[in-house]
């Protein structure tokens, strides 16, 4: 009789156990859309431009913004970004010859890009990441004494790669009621790098790859935040 009764109260505290430990799993919000503000450094490889601008980076805001179809196991993502670049020169090359003048280069990338992301854990602390994009970039180049302005768009892929960093495992219980009032699901602190081709334009009609090249690398790192 003793034996029976301890099976019987073991099958009655199976159950309940199970049920507190499935209580524990913390409850997600699922992941729907991004957005992302990066500040980085872009390096330009046309030669002309480096010799009227240097071979130095240039300072480049970018703000993203995405949906994600999938993120279980695999991350994926849709995204659409825009930028800000804007620096001094001495020289103007756009227009076949060269100028000791002060000039002003602005350009505006616009990125449309499929991302890629492992993440094969539950808070996994670092995702790798990798992806290809379509580039479109407006720009403009003015002399600042007044005697000159070239503009135009150029376009063209690129790849990139990066790591993003789950702060979420710094503070769980706070990244739980984070998600719980706001539905950010999670915030990652991101470093990417870039290669960009932006040499093909469309001029009268036609394709042309003449001109101005405003292709090169990029590097950046910025504050993701995963809706």
């Amino acid at each position: 009789m003793n034996r029976f009764a301890a099976l019987l109260a073991l099958a009655l505290l199976l159950p309940a156990g199970a049920f507190a430990a499935e209580s524990e799993v913390p409850i997600e919000s699922p992941k729907r859309f991004n957005g992302e503000l990066r500040f980085g450094g872009v390096f330009l490889q046309d030669d002309n431009v480096k010799a009227g601008y240097g071979s130095g980076g240039r300072f480049m805001t970018m703000v993203e913004f995405g949906v994600v179809p999938w993120s279980k196991y695999v991350h994926l993502e849709l995204d659409f970004g825009f930028g800000f670049s804007q620096f001094k020169g001495s020289q103007a090359f756009v227009d076949g010859g060269s100028s000791a003048d002060q000039t002003m280069m602005t350009f505006f990338p616009l990125t449309f890009d499929l991302t890629v992301g492992l993440d094969l854990v539950h808070e996994q602390p670092v995702m790798p990441y990798g992806g290809v994009g379509f580039n479109m970039t407006p720009w403009r180049e003015n002399n600042l004494e007044g005697s000159g302005e070239w503009s135009g768009v150029k376009f063209g892929p690129s790849v990139f790669f990066g790591g993003a960093i789950l702060l979420d495992v710094i503070e769980p219980a706070r990244s739980r009621a984070l998600d719980a009032s706001s539905g950010i699901n999670d915030v990652y602190l991101t470093f990417e790098g870039r290669h960009r081709q932006l040499k093909a334009a469309v001029k009268s009609g036609q394709f042309s790859t003449d001109g101005i090249d405003l292709g090169g690398w990029s590097v950046s790192g910025g504050l993701k935040l995963v809706f």
